[in-house]
């Protein structure tokens, strides 16, 4: 019984295999890779829409920095609520009816603001220009309007 035993001499040396390639890509990293694209586009005109949506709050906080008088505080108000309302719908609001508004649409208007109103926008009384400025900030910072997702 003569067995061969192998001997290493008669072994071959191991092959490697060729480096795998980056390119071109499996079709799962162009379906991601489409799918990140849609993605980033969306997002992107989704923030486009939002800062347009929102152009009017800074330009109001603009302007009520400038402004002078309660008068002008309130136009600006008015303003604000022209973006999402029409001007009949705006115009023609009693005082109760334009309170009932800034109120649903926003921050409850608070109680001196209510009392300083007729005498503040006609000139007959003194009213604090910094507590109207103050509340239509608030208001114009975190109001939510009608129908809209601002």
């Amino acid at each position: 019984m003569d067995k061969k035993v192998p001997s290493l001499d008669a072994l071959h040396d191991i092959v490697p295999a060729d480096a795998a390639t980056w390119w071109p890509l499996a079709p799962g990293w162009w379906i991601l890779g489409a799918g990140l694209l849609i993605a980033a586009v969306i997002f992107a005109w989704r923030c486009w829409v939002k800062a347009r949506r929102n152009f009017y709050r800074k330009e109001a906080l603009a302007e009520l920095e400038r402004a002078s008088s309660v008068a002008d505080v309130a136009v600006i108000l008015r303003r604000c609520v022209r973006v999402w309302k029409s001007a009949e719908e705006v115009n023609g609001l009693s005082e109760k009816e334009w309170f009932a508004l800034l109120s649903a649409s926003g921050e409850p208007v608070p109680e001196d603001i209510r009392e300083t109103w007729n005498q503040s926008i006609y000139g007959s009384g003194e009213a604090s220009l910094e507590v109207w400025k103050n509340f239509a900030s608030q208001w114009i910072q975190h109001h939510q309007a009608e129908g809209t997702y601002v």
